[in-house]
């Protein structure tokens, strides 16, 4: 009795892997059949082309460059397929619409066998939907400005640089319409930070673009280059020369002499003296109330940097 159980069993799971089998093998051969008539069979759908205009005046800035169509085109499934993966875009040179005061008119009608020729379809199975586009453009002006760096420099210790940062470039044309350019100053570059300079340091700054995209910049990048030398400090105390003294009195400078200190390189150091340099008190600018005078460096070498001057304040007194 158990064998028989055991080989009826092994009968109805013998048949049901057979019918599932079997039924697998139909799905899949129904979802092919059906696959083949989608691909085969000819289907009306909605498709977006997008319009490049191309060949902007130099003088003219549209409002948008680009025209989005909808459009009707009725092709096989395999075809629908294939343009699933090509370019839906066209290129038309703005010249070609019309113009009408300060707008480009785009009128679907005139377009229609050029797009369906370019997509490579019949005017039978091509249809646009969208009507007409007006373009708004704006005369281009423009004007010289002055750019600005934003470059934060490091020198390392006894290293210094007589010019700084120096840039190929200092002033941009640019060109957009006039009631957006009219609030452009100046062309800021990027931010960029160099520390520890110890040798001659060059490279390219981005300009930072303004805030409007209608706005064309002359350039986009500027060199810039920094001369960087060893340095050495130096101090010379120094006789102070008095201007617009009060008549009839005798001035009696607390102290009378100032320390200058400055910074030049190894080799400029040697050719510069004591003589190079010119301190001055004028009488006309002495804080009065307080009897102090402002010591002021009125002739320094060209070759000395980072001067101070100390120190920077000078008493007197005045006897008959």
């Amino acid at each position: 009795m158990s064998s028989k159980v055991s080989t009826k069993n092994k009968i109805l799971k013998s048949l049901s892997q057979a019918n599932w089998k079997a039924f697998l093998f139909f799905t899949s051969f129904t979802f092919f059949l059906w696959l083949i008539l989608q691909f085969t069979k000819t289907h009306k759908v909605d498709y977006e082309i997008s319009i490049i205009l191309s060949e902007i005046p130099v003088k003219e800035v549209l409002s948008d460059n680009q025209i989005k169509l909808s459009t009707t085109i009725e092709q096989t499934g395999f075809t629908l397929f294939k343009k699933q993966f090509s370019e839906n875009s066209i290129s038309l040179p703005v010249s070609a619409l019309q113009k009408k005061d300060s707008a480009y008119v785009f009128q679907s009608s005139l377009f229609v066998a050029q797009i369906a020729s370019e997509l490579k379809l019949s005017l039978d199975h091509f249809s646009i939907n969208t009507k007409d586009f007006v373009i708004p453009f704006t005369i281009k002006s423009s004007k010289k400005i002055p750019l600005v760096t934003n470059v934060n420099i490091g020198y390392a210790k006894s290293f210094a640089s007589y010019v700084g940062l120096q840039i190929d470039r200092d002033s941009i044309k640019i060109a957009g319409p006039t009631d957006v350019i009219s609030a452009i100053s100046s062309i800021e570059t990027e931010e960029v930070t160099l520390d520890e300079l110890r040798k001659d340091k060059s490279g390219k700054l981005k300009l930072m673009k303004p805030f409007s995209d209608v706005v064309i910049l002359e350039f986009e990048n500027v060199n810039y280059n920094i001369e960087v030398e060893k340095f050495t400090e130096q101090s010379f105390s120094l006789p102070i020369e008095l201007k617009n003294t009060p008549e009839n009195y005798n001035v009696l400078l607390i102290p009378e002499r100032v320390t200058v200190k400055f910074q030049s390189s190894l080799e400029d150091m040697e050719n510069i003296s004591e003589e190079d340099f010119q301190i001055e008190c004028d009488f006309n600018s002495a804080l009065n109330e307080i009897s102090l005078l402002i010591p002021k460096l009125v002739n320094q070498p060209q070759k000395a940097i980072r001067i101070q001057l100390e120190p920077n304040r000078i008493e007197y007194i005045l006897r008959k």
